[in-house]
């Protein structure tokens, strides 16, 4: 499977391939699809709306937030697939 042509905006920090290339970063590679989906979304909510506090509970991180948020679902739904079916060695 191809890397989605949105993968840029994750690599520098996650790797091209999902895997970390900082020690503070996660491993987005073996994730569970819709858990990423999930994610990604609540870190785009979490933009939107930056002082709601039920927003915050659900997902919400000051560096990765900022990123999530000019993506589309079907982006969102591309980088979920694509780091799903990477292996995390």
């Amino acid at each position: 499977m191809a890397p989605p042509e949105v993968i840029t905006k994750c690599a520098r920090c996650h790797g091209d391939t999902g895997r970390n290339t900082y020690k503070n970063v996660p491993n987005l590679a073996g994730q569970q699809k819709q858990y990423l989906e999930n994610q990604l979304r609540a870190l785009r909510e979490s933009s939107l709306v930056p002082n709601d506090p039920l927003i915050i509970r659900k997902r919400s991180y000051p560096f990765m937030s900022p990123h999530a948020l000019f993506l589309s679902d079907e982006e969102v739904r591309a980088l979920a697939d694509y780091f799903s079916t990477r292996v995390c060695r």
